[in-house]
């Protein structure tokens, strides 16, 4: 992940909400500067209809695609990092009038800056988030933690 601290008892840092963490992805990683690592994965579609007339269509209100972006910095007890996605959900198109609350598209972008203290074992950082929700009809939702 590109957030540096690791919260495995509360759940706040959920950054599956901002940028999906898991799926199907075809990606390029670039490591050719030590501790410099430059990424972009393109998200496939999650699920798709078995049967009836949409065989083969994804799945609405699920992913439909999606594009992600990072770099991250980790050498000489320096931490720096900083990714972006937009992912795509797909539109409910057997009941096209009735769009209100649905997910069209979420755009998130999340970061970390920090600084390890080898000789103590102490890690000090500050991660960061944002995502913005894109709905059909309602109002879009805004959040971000730090």
């Amino acid at each position: 992940g590109i957030t540096s601290a690791e919260d495995k008892e509360y759940g706040v840092l959920n950054n599956s909400k901002y940028i999906p963490t898991n799926g199907n992805t075809v990606g390029y990683t670039f490591e050719g500067i030590d501790g410099l690592v430059l990424g972009a994965n393109y998200l496939l579609a999650q699920q798709r209809n078995a049967h009836g007339s949409t065989a083969g269509e994804v799945v609405a209100q699920v992913i439909s695609n999606g594009v992600q972006v990072g770099a991250k910095y980790d050498a000489n007890n320096i931490i720096a990092g900083i990714a972006y996605g937009r992912t795509n959900y797909r539109e409910d198109l057997a009941k096209p009038e009735d769009k209100s609350g649905k997910k069209q598209q979420v755009n998130g972008a999340l970061s970390t800056l920090g600084y390890r203290f080898s000789d103590l074992g102490l890690l000090v950082s500050l991660d960061s988030g944002y995502a913005k929700t894109k709905n059909y009809k309602d109002k879009h939702e805004k959040r971000y933690f730090v």
